[in-house]
């Protein structure tokens, strides 16, 4: 690898944070990987994710939004852009800390700011995680027109699974320029917590956002048929999203004979509580109705990290952490007899803590964050070089 240079970094997302993407915080938290400055349209959570030099554009306002859904046959076929106002704002924050390499999460946002970086002559490289390379290019022509010019314009593509980098090469990228770095999680934060020897309930868990693609209706459906009677088990559910009054009516409608007991997001600090307290993780995920796709879920890393076993779908790059047997289950999607099997199968804490040790070893191997992060900082280094 060619010497370092000194990287100034600016991260370009849409939102700086919503609590479902921590990993982005984790990620720009690695030594070397700090940017400079971030840009983005939209702040949340400024008392859990405080960051000092964050230039925040001009989002379209709520008129537009509107008129975008009500005409969206029209505006489907509009090419994503930066407004004039954002592009003013965004290049004198380039120009004035300097930057030499911009790294856009989401190829939405890649799309947008891939001209600038382009007027600029500074190398840009786009992270796709999902949505943005299988739902979204079907249903905005603009958008997946405008790849084909990301592409070659952009210094490196990033994938954050195997599974996604097939979804991105269809899309025209030359094979050559993706790279594939896993988000990962910062091991020292998620010790390998002993189950085996507890008493009382069986606790699963599910974490993430109640949206289709989780598939949280039917693991409800599933506990309930998996356990008609009352035994040593529950079923916790954090999260909240569009599915959250399906999920919440579903608990009373069916009558679970053991407890579903629902939350909302907890804040990052809280995750590893959660999981420490709980011995399965399940993740229902598959591909919605609009064609959208998981990546490779912290959630269920997190899980894994703690020692936990994971019940899954053969999903995405759920297969690429999740064997079958060795740390977890994975089940086929949309089947709910097979998930109620599985949850089963989970109420043998000596076969769990075995497959807790070996998903705690599979996250250290292969999802290390402080790993991928000296990946990423390598890539980084071997672009602005």
């Amino acid at each position: 690898m060619a010497s370092d240079k000194e990287l100034r970094l600016a991260l370009v997302v849409e939102n700086f944070l919503p609590i479902s993407q921590v990993w982005i915080w984790r990620q720009a938290k690695i030594e070397g990987l700090t940017p400079k400055v971030v840009l983005t349209y939209h702040r949340s959570n400024p008392e859990v994710f405080d960051f000092p030099r964050l230039v925040v554009g001009v989002a379209a306002n709520r008129s537009m939004s509107k008129l975008r859904k009500k005409f969206w046959f029209v505006f489907k076929w509009f090419k994503p852009k930066l407004s004039d106002r954002n592009t003013a704002m965004f290049k004198t924050a380039l120009q004035e800390y300097d930057v030499n390499i911009v790294h856009a999460h989401f190829g939405t946002v890649g799309a947008e700011v891939v001209d600038l970086c382009s007027e600029l002559q500074i190398p840009l490289v786009v992270t796709f995680h999902g949505f943005d390379a299988t739902s979204v290019p079907v249903r905005w022509p603009g958008y997946q027109t405008k790849l084909r010019s990301m592409f070659l314009k952009c210094a490196c593509v990033v994938s954050i699974s195997e599974y996604l980098t097939h979804a991105i090469k269809t899309l025209g990228c030359p094979p050559e320029k993706i790279r594939v770095n896993y988000l990962g999680v910062p091991t020292n934060c998620f010790e390998f917590t002993r189950r085996v020897q507890r008493v009382g309930p069986i606790r699963f868990i599910h974490i993430g956002r109640l949206v289709e693609k989780k598939g949280v209706p039917d693991l409800v459906r599933a506990f309930t048929r998996a356990f008609p009677f009352q035994c040593d088990v529950e079923l916790m559910i954090v999260g909240s999203g569009e599915e959250e009054t399906l999920v919440k009516s579903l608990t009373l409608e069916l009558r679970p004979a053991n407890p579903i007991v629902c939350k909302e997001f907890v804040a990052p600090e809280k995750v590893r509580e959660e999981l420490e307290s709980a011995d399965v993780f399940v993740l229902n995920s598959r591909v919605d109705s609009r064609g959208t796709t998981e990546g490779l879920p912290i959630s269920m890393l997190e899980a894994m990290a703690t020692g936990m076993p994971v019940i899954a779908a053969n999903h995405a790059g759920i297969p690429e952490a999740v064997e079958d047997g060795y740390n977890g289950f994975l089940i086929q999607e949309k089947n709910i007899v097979a998930l109620a099997e599985a949850l089963q199968k989970c109420c043998d804490r000596q076969r769990n803590d075995e497959m807790g040790r070996n998903a705690w070893r599979t996250v250290r191997s292969k999802f290390a964050s402080e790993e991928n992060g000296k990946q990423l900082r390598n890539l980084y280094n071997s672009v602005v070089n």
